[in-house]
């Protein structure tokens, strides 16, 4: 469930930009190419379908994820979690060259109102990143 999150996160993340920015860098490994979203936005109680695809530059046979999430000041999720797991929705080693991944995934109907803010850190084993996306979304 957790790697559902994260993979939500970061396709929520390059959906538009009213909701995303970056804080990574042009040598971030993957790079994303195109976004869809449905229902956009995404709704309560709903579920939510994304396809993404991009580019990764070099294969990716493990590291870390770090998501922080808050609902207004309160952290409600701080944590790491290996990248390559059991259960992962992108399972390892994702080889480099273009990415394409959907993902659907129910949004809760008692989400309560809010914002919600979000950062997801990706990296390898090295401890290089691969991507890094804030995220700012409002129920």
């Amino acid at each position: 469930m957790f790697k559902s999150i994260i993979v939500v996160i970061l396709m929520l993340a390059v959906v538009n930009a009213d909701i995303w920015s970056s804080c990574g860098s042009s040598t971030d490994k993957f790079q994303i190419g195109s976004v869809s979203i449905v229902p956009d936005p995404p709704v309560k109680g709903q579920t939510v379908t994304i396809t993404a695809s991009g580019v990764l530059s070099e294969t990716i046979d493990g590291g870390n994820v770090h998501v922080n999430v808050k609902y207004g000041f309160i952290t409600i999720l701080n944590k790491d979690e290996p990248i390559c797991q059991s259960g992962s929705p992108v399972p390892c080693p994702i080889n480099a060259g273009n990415l394409n991944k959907t993902v659907s995934i129910a949004i809760p109907s008692n989400v309560p109102d809010g914002t919600y803010k979000a950062n997801a850190v990706l990296t390898d084993t090295a401890n290089n990143e691969i991507a890094c996306i804030n995220v700012d979304l409002h129920f």
